[in-house]
C-alpha cells in the first residue's frame, strides 16, 4: 500500500437500527469511496444486542465487520471495537448521522498533520426527515473558541475523528457515560481543528424528543466529569468544565428570571409559553432548556446509573 495512504477504521455502534441501517451503510460506503484516493477505510458495525434486523440488514454488506455483542452499553461497544482495528484513524458515528458534504484534499491535510489528534464536523440535527435548514448543533462560535483556545470542550458525538493510539488509550476498567465527551478530552492536547465535513442527524425533533435528549446529554456530562477528574489532562479538563458549567449557568440563571416572571405574571407567561411551545423552533429551544435544567439536578443527586441509561445505545 501506498506510504502516502491513511488508514481509517469506521466505527458504527448500533442498536435497534433496523429502519435507519440500510441508509446509513450506503451513505459511509458513498463517503469511503469519495476519500479513496487519499484512505484506505475498513467499516466495523459493533452492535449492541439489537432485537430487530439491525444484524441482518448489515449482513447483505460484504464490505462491513460486524461484531455481535450483547447489551453492554455503547462504552464498552467502543471498547470491544477498539481492540478489532489496526489503523491510522478511527471515524466514530451514530448510525442516524448521514454524511452530505466532505473536502478530500482538507481532511487529507489535517488527517496528515502530526499534532492533531482530533477532528469533528458541523453537525445539522433533523437532517432530511423535519428541517434540513434548522441550525447546527454545536454552535461555530463553540467551535472557533475551541480552536482559539488550543483545548477541547467534548466532540458532538454524532460523528468524529480520533488519531487511533489516542483512541486506544481512552479506555479504563470503569464504564464511562457520555463516551463522545470523555474521549474528547482525554484524546485533546493542543491544536484543535475542525473536519471539513457536513453531517445530518436524521430523526424526528420536537419539544419532547429534544427534553428527552437534552436530560440524557446533561445528566450524562455531568457523570462524566467525576471520571475525566480521575484521568482527563488538568488544563482541559478546566476547560472543559468552564465551558459547560457556564452554559448550565446560564439557562438555570435565565430559567430562574423566567419563573420570577411566570410568578409575577402568570397569564401573560402562560399565554406567552404556550405560543412559544406550539412554534417548531420555540418548542425544541424549550425543551433544550428544560432537559438540560432537569438532567443537570438528576446528575447531582441520581446515583450513577448504567452507560445505556443515559447513553443513546
Amino acid at each position: 500500500m501506498d506510504s502516502s495512504i491513511i488508514k481509517i477504521s469506521i466505527i458504527i455502534p448500533t442498536y435497534n437500527e433496523a429502519k435507519i441501517i440500510r441508509e446509513k451503510i450506503n451513505n459511509t460506503l458513498h463517503f469511503m469511496a469519495g476519500i479513496k484516493r487519499v484512505a484506505d477505510c475498513n467499516f466495523i458495525i459493533v452492535d449492541n444486542g439489537s432485537t430487530d434486523e439491525t444484524v441482518a440488514i448489515a449482513e447483505n454488506f460484504p464490505d462491513v465487520k460486524i461484531i455481535k455483542l450483547g447489551r453492554v452499553g455503547k462504552f464498552e461497544a467502543l471498547r470491544t471495537a477498539s481492540k478489532c482495528n489496526d489503523s491510522d484513524w478511527v471515524m466514530l458515528s451514530d448510525a442516524n448521522t448521514m454524511i452530505t458534504d466532505f473536502n478530500v484534499d482538507q481532511l487529507a491535510q489535517l488527517f496528515k498533520n502530526n499534532e492533531i489528534s482530533l477532528l469533528y464536523g458541523k453537525v445539522k440535527r433533523g437532517g432530511h426527515s423535519v428541517n434540513p435548514r434548522l441550525g447546527e448543533v454545536k454552535s461555530s462560535s463553540r467551535l472557533r473558541l475551541d480552536e482559539m483556545i488550543g483545548l477541547s470542550s467534548g466532540a458532538y458525538g454524532a460523528l468524529y475523528f480520533i488519531r487511533q493510539d489516542s483512541f486506544i488509550s481512552c479506555f479504563r476498567n470503569e464504564t464511562i457515560q457520555n463516551d463522545d465527551l470523555f474521549i474528547a478530552v482525554m484524546v485533546h492536547n493542543s491544536n484543535p481543528k475542525i473536519a471539513q465535513i457536513i453531517v445530518e442527524e436524521v430523526e424526528d425533533i420536537g419539544f419532547k424528543s429534544e427534553l428527552k435528549r437534552k436530560m440524557r446529554d446533561s445528566r450524562g456530562h455531568w457523570k462524566c466529569f467525576s471520571a475525566l477528574a480521575k484521568f482527563a489532562p488538568r488544563k482541559n479538563f478546566y476547560y472543559a468544565l468552564a465551558v459547560r458549567g457556564s452554559i448550565w449557568s446560564g439557562i438555570i440563571l435565565l430559567e430562574i428570571l423566567l419563573l420570577y416572571f411566570i410568578l409575577n405574571y402568570f397569564i401573560l407567561s402562560v399565554l406567552l409559553l404556550t405560543v412559544i411551545a406550539l412554534t417548531e423552533k420555540g418548542g425544541i429551544y424549550l425543551g433544550r432548556c428544560l432537559g438540560f435544567t432537569l438532567g443537570f439536578f438528576d446528575g447531582i443527586f441520581r446515583k450513577p446509573v448504567k452507560t445505556w441509561d443515559t447513553d443513546r445505545l
